[in-house]
């Protein structure tokens, strides 16, 4: 069940537009132009901002739910075992390195030899 903080985002967007309503409504009244502007911008920022605590409160309502349908109450995630834990028969031995070096037929590259590391 998603927690209580996601639903609680509902009031500051209300806020938000019940604001931005009154400065559109006052925004009518004004004859102007600069003013007019000004408000349509302080409208266009709360819807904005509504906008983005909307988007918050949903990405968290998300997660919230995704993280319940991993695991119930009454699963844990399976510890990690450890190499110690394990027979040796389950691990892969590791491949050893042959280092094979290949002479330069250049002569002025004689001192850069390169090294060939090759693994079984």
């Amino acid at each position: 069940m998603p927690k209580m903080p996601q639903f609680m985002a509902v009031m500051p967007i209300v806020a938000l537009l019940t604001t931005s309503f009154f400065v559109l409504v006052v925004n009518r009244k004004i004859e102007e132009k600069g003013l007019k502007v000004f408000g349509y911008c302080v409208a266009g920022f709360l819807w904005l901002a509504a906008i983005i605590v909307l988007a918050g409160a949903a990405f968290g309502f998300g997660k919230a739910v995704c993280a319940g349908k991993k695991y119930s109450h009454s699963q844990r995630p399976a510890p990690i075992m450890q190499q110690g834990n394990l027979p040796a028969a389950e691990f892969p031995k590791p491949a050893l390195a042959v280092k094979e070096t290949r002479s330069s037929s250049c002569s002025s590259c004689a001192g850069n030899r390169g090294v060939v590391t090759k693994t079984r």
